[in-house]
């Protein structure tokens, strides 16, 4: 049983406001009879864990036992580690990797450097410089809920790479470049948004060891994102970024997430508005003129058609955002 949020994007519950929703978090206050259950306002019921659960054993259920290696695996789902098989005990080792010096954020003068195991409560916590860090503590604190946040890793959420992950969004309007190392080389950097493109570069034995943001004198931001609740998948994220300078744009990044497989960014979008005079005029007719080539992959949420037109929103928000118009 949880409430639901009462306060604004992105604001920070007063202790009286927290107080206030406790009160909506008592499961005997659930009436349940014959025809059905009562909740009172503003309460609602949450019943992922008993689905995550019911999946993962149906899953298992489902899946061939044959094959020698199938007769007993392990199978993760939402941080959950789950056994199947006809030994149940988990006798396993599982390698550990929080000591290996990777969960460190780092700021120089051009730069921060965030250690691959960094979690993203981490970056909400830690005092980051500049439009940047503001930037990625936004993006961080929507991002599901705390508990998830404490496990969610830059390095993982870069490597996992999920359609609906909002971290690979943003560094990709950051222009990020993550760090790789392998046994007996010299590390090697690679831009984030070549990374999300094609084969992974940390395969074959490599391992994400740290992301790199760079510090851009003058640089602004926007994030959008649509979810059915806070801490729902999103139905579509966007990102913008780019400095102004003598009213017209520079170094225009424009990103989405949710839409593909992976997060992409819309260099026409960037391309209509690079060394232009910045007016939500021009914003929209960029956005407009993309919209119909906009690559998008079927959704059991939601249909192509509404997404394309929340994409279509939330770019032109995002874009004000980052031009100061917002």
């Amino acid at each position: 049983l949880h409430p639901m949020p009462a306060t604004k994007r992105g604001d920070v519950p007063t202790e009286a406001e927290i107080q206030t929703l406790l009160e909506c978090v008592d499961f005997a206050q659930v009436t349940v009879t014959n025809t059905g259950a009562g909740l009172p306002d503003r309460m609602a019921l949450n019943f992922g864990a008993v689905a995550k659960g019911y999946a993962a054993q149906h899953a298992a259920d489902v899946t061939p036992r044959k094959q020698d290696f199938f007769r007993e695996a392990f199978r993760g789902k939402g941080g959950d580690l789950f056994k199947f098989g006809k030994d149940q005990k988990i006798d396993a080792e599982l390698c550990d990797i929080t000591d290996l010096g990777l969960g460190t954020i780092e700021v120089t003068a051009d730069a921060i450097h965030l250690g691959a195991t960094v979690t993203l409560t981490q970056l909400i916590d830690a005092d980051l410089p500049g439009e940047e860090g503001a930037f990625l503590k936004l993006v961080a604190r929507h991002i599901t809920a705390r508990p998830m946040r404490n496990a969610i890793t830059i390095g993982g959420n870069i490597a996992h790479a999920v359609f609906w992950a909002d971290m690979p969004v943003a560094l990709l309007a950051l222009d990020a470049t993550i760090e790789i190392a392998r046994a007996g080389e010299a590390t090697s950097t690679v831009a984030v948004a070549d990374a999300l493109k094609g084969s992974a570069p940390w395969g074959n034995g490599a391992l994400i060891t740290k992301v790199i943001i760079p510090l851009k004198k003058g640089r602004r931001f926007g994030y959008e994102r649509l979810s059915r609740t806070k801490n729902d998948y999103a139905y579509v994220t966007a990102a913008a970024s780019m400095s102004v300078c003598d009213g017209k744009a520079k170094d225009v990044r424009v990103v989405f997430g949710a839409l593909q497989p992976r997060a992409f960014r819309v260099t026409d979008i960037e391309s209509e508005l690079e060394g232009k005079a910045v007016s939500a005029e021009g914003i929209a007719q960029a956005v407009q003129k993309a919209a119909a080539d906009l690559p998008i992959a079927p959704n059991f949420r939601a249909s192509v058609d509404y997404r394309r037109d929340v994409a279509k929103a939330l770019a032109r928000r995002a874009i004000a955002q980052a031009a100061g118009q917002e």
